[in-house]
């Protein structure tokens, strides 16, 4: 039997290419969101939103539920998404770019300027030495 034949294989295909996420129809022909994405791997159809990755509006909607205080849980039921990936988008938005705030680095290394051994750069004695 072809994998394409099967009935509940053409229900997922179906309900993703009409704009349903794999996990919602997953939900509504009762599999498991990765039984879901291996029947649509094995029918070579692609889905509207990757597996892996968030869209942008995905992540702009994560960023403005955020801001408008509420909790990361909250937000990973309502939008459906992991507590670890409404975490890291939350951690991202947080950083910014042009932020001049001491940088940890995973060990204690020496500092160039004053010898000691630090876990920040630059260093916060050299900093505060106006070096």
């Amino acid at each position: 039997m072809a994998v394409q034949s099967c009935p509940l294989t053409r229900r997922v295909i179906a309900l993703v290419e009409s704009g349903a996420t794999i996990d919602q129809a997953a939900q509504r022909c009762h599999l498991h969101p990765s039984s879901a994405y291996r029947r649509l791997l094995a029918a070579n159809v692609r889905s509207t939103r990757s597996w892996t990755r968030l869209s942008a509006p995905e992540v702009q909607r994560i960023r403005t539920l955020i801001d408008s205080d509420h909790s990361r849980r909250e937000v990973a039921r309502v939008t459906g998404r992991g507590l670890g990936t409404v975490a890291r988008v939350a951690m991202a938005a947080q950083r910014d770019p042009d932020d001049d705030a001491p940088r940890r680095v995973r060990s204690a290394v020496r500092c160039g300027g004053c010898g000691y051994l630090v876990t920040v750069q630059p260093c916060v004695i050299c900093a505060a030495r106006g070096r």
